[in-house]
Parts: structure tokens; sequence; C-alpha cells
């Protein structure tokens, strides 16, 4: 994870670059804003392959078998989009057996009732990368009261950041990514205007 946090006076207003010395109007209106925000970049949310289908009664349990990394994948278009994530065929579920007294190992040489030797959180997510912005400034009314106007702007690129992709590897949208982060968490860029009185 990385963060940043920056804080700009913008260059407007009474002994500033711009509007030194203009009539009070303007330079009450557009001097001492300030411009600030947060710079977040996140590495994939880790996530765990389960199987949608088992049947507990037979001995297969919802973390299937690993057969492969699951990580070689390649495809046209946009990765979790327009092709799966992962590679779905890495993984197949854990022997099953009628009988607990004469069974066999599957083909990949596993045995039934025993879980999958596919771990926790063996795969990442998406990254998330996205920056929060807020532009305000104090008008001061008295001595000890003022109203604050703040311009908030939550991921203010409107870049995309998805949510983990579908880790039931046995079904027809495996590796597919459905929906994105909820807004003010690197969602769809918002905004949000407020007064605040201060005293």
């Amino acid at each position: 994870m990385f963060t940043a946090i920056f804080n700009y006076p913008l260059p407007f207003g009474r002994g500033k670059r711009f509007l030194n010395g203009s009539p009070k109007f303007p330079t009450g209106a557009f001097g001492n804003w300030q411009l600030s925000g947060t710079l977040t970049a996140y590495t994939g949310q880790p996530f765990t392959i389960e199987d949608s289908s088992i049947n507990a009664n037979l001995g297969q349990f919802d973390r299937p078998n690993r057969l492969a990394a699951g990580t070689n994948v390649s495809g046209k278009g946009r990765r979790g989009l327009d092709y799966p994530w992962y590679d779905p065929g890495a993984f197949v579920p854990t022997a099953e057996c009628a009988s607990r007294t004469n069974c066999s190992p599957d083909q990949y040489g596993f045995l039934p009732y025993v879980p999958g030797n596919s771990g926790r959180n063996i795969l990442d997510g998406p990254g998330m990368f996205y920056t929060n912005t807020t532009l305000f400034k104090n008008f001061r009314l008295a001595e000890r009261r003022s109203i604050q106007a703040r311009w908030e702007v939550f991921n203010i690129m409107n870049h995309p950041n998805f949510v983990i992709p579908n880790r039931n590897y046995n079904e027809t949208s495996a590796g597919i990514i459905s929906d994105v982060q909820g807004a003010g968490r690197g969602g769809p860029r918002t905004m949000q205007f407020a007064l605040k009185y201060i005293f």
C-alpha cells in the first residue's frame, strides 16, 4: 500500500501571485483557497478459490485441488473482463467416493475424503489506484466565527478499480470481474459540496 497526502494553497489573493492588490470582492471570493488530497495505491486483494458445487455427502470440500499456479493466463482484451483473471483449469474438485472402505485416488492422484490442497488467499485480485481531492476556504465572519466552504471529489481521475473476480473456478463466469469498488473507496468519481459553520 502507498499513500501520499498533499496540501497546496492556491496563489490567489492578497500577498499572492495573482489578484494581489485587487478590489475587496474578487480577493475575498477567489483568494486563500486551498487544494488538498490523498493519493492511494494498493496491490491486489488476496482471495481464495472455491468450488460452488460440492457434495459434502460424498466427501468433497469447498477448496479444490490445485494442479498449477493458475496465474498464467492470456487472451484478447482486458484480463478479468474479456477473459478470466486466473486459469480455472488449474483447479479440480476434491476426489469423491461412495464408500469409505474401497476408494482409489482420482486421475491426478488425489485421495478421497482429503481437503483440497488449494490454500487460503493464494491469488491476488486487481490493484487499486485513486486520488481524492478537496478544495476549501474559510470565510471569516467575526473573530471566532467563520464558514468553511468545501468541494470534495472522490477518485477525481475516475480510474476504474475492480472488485475481486468470481472465485468459483467451476462456474461459467469463473475468473470474471462483475463490478467495481463502491463509491468513496476507489469507485466511480463522486462529488459533494459542504458548508460548515465554525464558532
